[in-house]
């Protein structure tokens, strides 16, 4: 098949760039004639070119293909202008960016793949009614394989993802020291990396949620779940379904983990973890099982042409949406790193004022002292034969 997968963005490498860069390498290695596009690129399709995958711009689609792969609301109505005669299948990544839902007009995608129960229910609950597919998240095990063993008590946790920060990083940091465990943080608020599989095999624990997850137990290692909005712990068997169907969101169970609660998880570490997660993700995960279903169900689906010609204006203003959110989202980052600065400059100055009612109370307590009383007594006679010389 002569595959399409379109992306507004191919700039820096989070979660949606990853599974499309996965998926796409899968694809190409089953046989299928696959391209990647995308209006905006960055450091995700540099990666994808290194990786063997065609990349182009807006300018350089294919004149005709036989399915399409959307992740966002702009490519799905460009996609669907483009090439109305074929299936197209949009990828749910999230609930809350509002450029990763399918736009409300009928026809513009053929079905829509979840990649998790919490999702599912979310899209089902929309205007339009598309098909959902449930699928699972999809991983390269081969890429993401077990390097070194685990050590019989942890010694390094990683934290991995790009929203991990402030209040609730510092509380992670301090229950990971209370444990004599050494931290290290990949991802937007520690290093920067797009080789993650080797930072994850240098761990023993790997701490947060999401794709960060299944990539920690796909290399064997104990994986913890914690994002920015919650937490469920260790993933273990018994653990699993549930949190696979939250898609190890952090919201799966009514858990509220706290420092003493983190510091307590990771005393209870066990070596089996890792490999216990290995065989869960190759069992359920496996990147090549995820592209042949997603080959079957564009060759079941039926392409169905929009109803009407507002493609274009349903484009513009998903497009504006977007701007408007990426805005707010840096305005919201700005803030948040300038109320950290302003009050580390409170702190310094509530400092400084102690320093100095420190200062003044010890001249205070030396001026109340003996020796002070007798020296000034003792030194105004000398006051007083330096006025009369004067």
């Amino acid at each position: 098949m002569r595959l399409v997968l379109s992306a507004f963005r191919l700039g820096a490498v989070g979660g949606s760039e990853t599974y499309l860069l996965t998926v796409a390498d899968h694809l190409q290695s089953l046989g299928h004639d696959v391209t990647l596009h995308a209006t905006e690129m960055g450091a995700a399709s540099s990666l994808a070119r290194q990786r063997g995958l065609r990349v182009v711009a807006d300018d350089e689609l294919p004149e005709a293909c036989d399915g399409v792969l959307v992740q966002d609301g702009v490519h799905a109505c460009l996609m669907a202008e483009r090439f109305p005669a074929v299936p197209r299948v949009f990828v749910a990544h999230s609930v809350h960016v509002g450029i990763q839902r399918p736009p409300q007009v009928n026809d513009i995608v053929n079905a829509v793949v979840v990649l998790n129960d919490r999702i599912a229910q979310r899209f089902a609950a929309m205007a339009c009614e598309p098909e959902l597919v449930r699928m699972r998240q999809p991983v390269d095990i081969l890429r993401f394989s077990p390097r070194g063993r685990l050590n019989a008590r942890p010694r390094r946790v990683l934290l991995l993802g790009n929203y991990l920060r402030g209040d609730q990083r510092e509380m992670v940091v301090e229950a990971c020291a209370a444990q004599g465990l050494d931290v290290t943080q990949v991802g937007a608020h520690g290093q920067v990396s797009h080789h993650p599989e080797v930072a994850i095999c240098d761990a023993d624990v790997v701490l947060g949620y999401g794709r960060s997850i299944l990539e920690g137990m796909s290399c064997g290692r104990a994986a913890y779940v914690l994002g920015d909005s919650g937490g469920d712990g260790w993933v273990t068997p018994e653990s699993y379904p549930a949190l696979e169907a939250d898609g190890f969101g952090g919201s799966a169970t009514p858990t509220v983990i706290d420092g003493e609660r983190l510091a307590r998880d990771l005393g209870a570490y066990e070596v089996e973890m890792g490999p216990v997660n290995r065989h869960t993700v190759s069992a359920h995960h496996g990147a090549f099982a995820h592209a042949a279903a997603l080959v079957a169900l564009l060759r079941r689906l039926a392409p169905c042409p929009p109803a009407d010609g507002s493609l274009a204006e349903v484009e513009r203003l998903t497009r504006l949406q977007w701007a408007t959110e990426a805005r707010a989202l840096l305005l919201d980052l700005e803030n948040e790193a300038l109320r950290d600065q302003l009050q580390a400059e409170r702190a310094k100055l509530e400092d400084e004022r102690e320093q100095i009612r420190s200062h003044w109370s010890g001249i205070d307590s030396f001026k109340r002292s003996r020796r002070y009383r007798l020296a000034h007594l003792l030194g105004k006679p000398l006051d007083l034969l330096r006025r009369r010389a004067a």
